[in-house]
């Protein structure tokens, strides 16, 4: 058999490993399925407590800064369970005395609420200690049938003349990387 003719049988078995064999990519975890999230509501504060902690504005920093609770309204699919985790939650923000004096910024999310169907819900909040990654909230039962639902969120450390604020969520920005894992 010729060295071209070998060519031609190897080639296709390549391709259909690359293309059909393969096994599928899984998704990536946490992905919020949403059609659309607004900042529904802003709102200062110095302090905030839940069942486990309670977080307060130092003395020496109120005059800087202080905490914003976000009210985030969520347009998803009915049906379509949501689960975000704070860590992928960030405040991006613009503060300055004018326009044209404006510094850029961003805040990390220091605590979620449950989610709920309604804005004027009691929304209790969940915080830790430890990294925000660890801050994990999903809907529940009438919650995940909906297909609005609302979410509190306080970020820390926004300067007192803060200007235009939006609200993002992490996406994926690579293809994923496999790895071994550190146990081997």
């Amino acid at each position: 058999m010729r060295s071209s003719q070998k060519l031609f049988r190897i080639v296709p078995i390549i391709l259909l490993g690359i293309v059909g064999i393969c096994p599928a990519q899984s998704k990536v975890p946490l992905i919020l399925p949403y059609e659309s999230i607004e900042i529904v509501s802003c709102t200062f504060i110095k302090k905030f407590e839940t069942e486990s902690m309670r977080v307060e504005v130092t003395d020496e920093m109120l005059d800087k800064h202080r905490m914003a609770i976000i009210t985030a309204k969520i347009i998803k699919p009915a049906g379509e369970e949501l689960k975000l985790a704070a860590a992928d939650v960030t405040l991006h923000y613009y503060y300055g005395d004018s326009e044209s004096e404006s510094e850029g910024e961003v805040a990390y999310c220091a605590a979620i609420s449950t989610f709920s169907s309604t804005n004027e819900s009691d929304r209790a909040l969940k915080t830790t200690r430890n990294a925000p990654g660890w801050i994990k909230q999903t809907t529940g039962t009438r919650t995940t049938a909906s297909s609005t639902v609302y979410i509190d969120l306080i970020f820390k450390g926004i300067e007192k003349n803060v200007r235009k604020m939006w609200l993002c969520i992490a996406s994926p920005a690579s293809p994923p990387y496999i790895s071994n894992g550190w146990r081997q």
